[in-house]
């Protein structure tokens, strides 16, 4: 019975490699993202949670492994791409910067 939950739970960490690995390569997450480390990190917080949850009653407990997946995900989310103006065309200007008006040319 162990070996069949060891090799089910060997399986389940490789499929969320996988998983991971896949994010990383459509830019979701940083190019050195270590897949086998963020699915390490994440089972730490599952075991973090029934252990304080079930065997200590701690009704906070999913929001802290909510938390802590979380901040999991940020510490290796990918920047977001810089947008490059069109070709031809000025960059647009934020709305919520002001931008000074040149004076009025005088006509004579």
């Amino acid at each position: 019975m162990r070996d069949a939950v060891a090799e089910r739970q060997r399986h389940l960490a490789r499929e969320l490699a996988k998983a991971v690995q896949l994010a990383v390569e459509s830019g979701e997450l940083r190019p050195d993202t270590d897949a086998r480390q963020f699915v390490f990190e994440m089972f730490g917080l599952v075991l973090a949670y029934y252990h304080t949850q079930r065997l200590l009653g701690d009704t906070g407990a999913s929001a802290r492994a909510l938390a802590g997946f979380d901040r999991l995900v940020e510490a290796h989310r990918a920047p977001p791409p810089k947008r490059i103006p069109p070709r031809g065309r000025a960059p647009l200007i934020p709305a919520h910067k002001e931008v000074p008006c040149p004076p009025p040319v005088a006509h004579e």
